[in-house]
């Protein structure tokens, strides 16, 4: 329980840098990369699979950057994979096999991601529509860096800029595997 509450103070502070200010600090994924290590050897886990965990997230997390020109990754979401695929490793709530921690959780952030973006284009639209409504017509959306349009028929009809963070998709990937187990 106690590795839980670390885990949950760490994404904690990074929900709150993400949302104020956009970075977070590498002193701060570094302490609680230490924190884990240190986790591991107190409850007797395999450290060498604790460090395989972390390298294994950390390949995926640079060829989805590298590679993956549509998916913004940027390397502060690689770190906080890479120390969550650790802390559920410690947790070992997962009966699954130890290697498949980093692939499994990777994939639980893209789905609910992917959810959290279209629940917003979602409300964008709804709420264009309920003030102006003029909207008709085909729709396409397009997602730029840190924007979305809503276009119809070549005209912009929302465009808004926010700053969400992924931080948040992180921690609730992470807390929806932890409790599929409970």
């Amino acid at each position: 329980m106690n590795t839980l509450i670390l885990y949950t103070v760490y994404m904690s502070l990074n929900v709150f840098m993400d949302l104020k200010y956009l970075i977070t600090k590498n002193y701060w994924h570094l302490i609680f990369f230490s924190l884990s290590i240190v986790l591991c050897v107190i409850q007797n886990k395999n450290v060498l699979a604790l460090l395989v965990i972390a390298i294994v997230a950390l390949i995926i997390g640079v060829l989805i950057r590298e590679k993956m020109p549509l998916a913004k990754f940027s390397p502060g979401d690689t770190k906080m994979i890479v120390i969550s695929s650790m802390y559920l490793y410690i947790l070992g709530s997962l009966k699954i096999h130890w290697l498949l921690i980093p692939i499994l959780l990777h994939v639980t952030v893209f789905i609910l991601s992917a959810v959290i973006y279209g629940l917003i284009v979602i409300l964008l639209f709804v709420k264009k529509n309920i003030f102006t409504r003029t909207i008709s017509g085909y729709h396409s959306f397009k997602f730029l860096k840190i924007s979305i349009e809503l276009t119809t028929e070549g005209l912009k009809i929302i465009s808004m800029s926010y700053r969400f963070p992924a931080a948040i998709s992180i921690i609730a990937g992470f807390m929806s595997l932890v409790l599929l187990q409970w």
